[in-house]
């Protein structure tokens, strides 16, 4: 029906979304030291740097994370509606199916900070602490939205020098080090911390072998990810340079 919106999977959206944040800066750093007569697909061929893709990678999914919780915090009582909705239908410790990543959506609902609050809706049937406006994790996931968000691109834009952003240039790479020491540790803190809370709320009861291997991997890449940066950050402040080899 030509009628209806064009739908996709939602994970589509999201690759989408991740690939736009990474791979404009990855390919802005191998150009940067390619001879000039060089296309894209030659500069980084012969010179992409593995390992700063991957923190730029990480940098870009922690961005979208940011874009949730900011969602989670706008559409808290919409998670709390869904969240019910999925209890009844699922019972406790069950993640929903299909998964919100596996449905098919339209782009005016990849475009909806109401449609992504869904993502902690489901979250939310392993760990019930997001439809819980008194607990660390509701709050630490909130901040870290509301916070993290900016100076996670800054941080992509200062070590690729792309785009030119005159106020993000003007930083020294030690002070860019600084920051990045301070921003991932928050991080790494919250994160350690949040899987703390969870078992130790024994919240893992009940859950599947599955469940648990998600929640385990999701806060492992931001234990993972942010002790990488740290061990770069303290390369920028004692090197006073960006070099990440």
């Amino acid at each position: 029906d030509g009628s209806r919106p064009r739908a996709m999977l939602a994970a589509v959206y999201i690759c989408g979304f991740v690939a736009t944040l990474w791979l404009p800066f990855v390919c802005a750093d191998a150009r940067s030291r390619a001879p000039p007569s060089a296309s894209v697909v030659e500069a980084l061929a012969r010179e992409a740097n593995p390992k700063l893709a991957l923190l730029l990678l990480f940098n870009a999914v922690n961005a979208l994370i940011c874009v949730w919780e900011i969602a989670l915090w706008t559409h808290r009582a919409n998670v709390q509606k869904l969240h019910r909705g999925y209890l009844k239908k699922f019972g406790n410790r069950v993640l929903p199916r299909p998964l919100c990543l596996f449905e098919d959506i339209t782009l005016a609902q990849a475009l909806s900070l109401k449609h992504w609050s869904i993502v902690f809706a489901q979250y939310a049937s392993l760990d019930p602490s997001y439809v819980q406006h008194t607990s660390w994790s509701f709050w630490i996931d909130v901040g870290n939205g509301f916070t993290m968000l900016v100076p996670t691109v800054a941080l992509s834009i200062a070590v690729t020098s792309w785009p030119e952003v005159p106020m993000i240039a003007s930083f020294t790479p030690r002070s860019v080090g600084i920051v990045a020491i301070v921003m991932n540790y928050q991080m790494f803190y919250g994160t350690v911390m949040y899987y703390c809370n969870y078992c130790y709320n024994r919240y893992d009861v009940g859950a599947s072998a599955t469940s648990k291997v998600v929640v385990f991997a999701a806060n492992l890449v931001w234990i993972v990810g942010p002790l990488a940066w740290i061990f770069y950050a303290v390369r920028f402040v004692h090197s006073n340079s960006l070099a990440i080899v």
